[in-house]
């Protein structure tokens, strides 16, 4: 096999993965899935077809309606170059639209969505006024949809090396994607598998066992490890917050 194709098995994997992640539109979606059957030998190609099939004939695409490949691709060309930009974003809770002045940091892909990540120009004086301080704050978080317009101004902004947004770091904490303070929270875990908890809290450490139950501590900006440990019902038991 040539180092640059996909082998079958890696196909089927990656088929699978795309179908589930419900991404993209169909007029989108299904293309990528047909150019990457295309790889590999024909029996390959065959046997992935068919084992995909009935995942593609049943594909629901995700209810926003939007094309997004372009747009994800404008978004990581101004990432890469430093670019501010202007955006018109329809919030999800009033469904209002709020303009806004953008330094992008990085792409993010969750649970069907994309989303830009960006620190909003002059969040951070509107902050100091108040007395509050945006050290321990995440960057903004935009649903990549929910981005109604988007203008280039042509400016650059400085990014020193020291000062890199490292998205790996950050995707450990965000998980929610919600954004807000930087939150440890520790709990006890008495479920039927400290693997998944582990799994869906990529900071999780396990700081004492007891008679089945766990103690745990784990750290996430905003309110959506709260909002999701407390969905767990009588396996979790929140402590006080650190």
């Amino acid at each position: 096999m040539d180092a640059g194709e996909f082998s079958r098995e890696e196909i089927l994997a990656i088929g699978k993965i795309l179908l589930d992640s419900r991404a993209f539109q169909r007029e989108e979606m299904l293309p990528i899935l047909d150019k990457l059957l295309s790889q590999g030998s024909k029996t390959g190609q065959e046997t992935a077809k068919k084992l995909l099939a009935n995942e593609r004939r049943h594909y629901i695409p995700p209810k926003h309606g939007k094309l997004l490949l372009d747009r994800i691709w404008e978004l990581g060309k101004a990432i890469k170059d430093y670019e501010l930009l202007e955006i018109r974003y329809r919030r999800l809770k009033d469904k209002e639209l709020k303009e806004r002045r953008v330094k992008p940091l990085a792409l993010l892909f969750s649970e069907f969505y994309f989303y830009l990540l960006g620190e909003i120009v002059g969040l951070e004086r509107e902050f100091l006024s108040k007395g509050r301080s945006m050290s321990a704050m995440s960057p903004a978080i935009f649903r990549v949809d929910r981005i109604e317009e988007l203008r280039h101004t042509k400016e650059h902004f400085p990014m020193p090396y020291k000062d890199r947004f490292e998205e790996g770091e950050f995707r450990k904490r965000v998980q929610f994607m919600y954004g807000g303070e930087l939150r440890r929270i520790r709990f006890w875990y008495r479920g039927l598998s400290l693997e998944s908890v582990l799994d869906r809290l990529p900071t999780a450490k396990v700081l004492e066992e007891r008679d089945g139950a766990y103690l745990i501590l784990a750290e996430a900006y905003g309110s959506g490890m709260e909002m999701w440990l407390r969905s767990q019902g009588n396996a979790v038991e929140l402590l006080k917050e650190e």
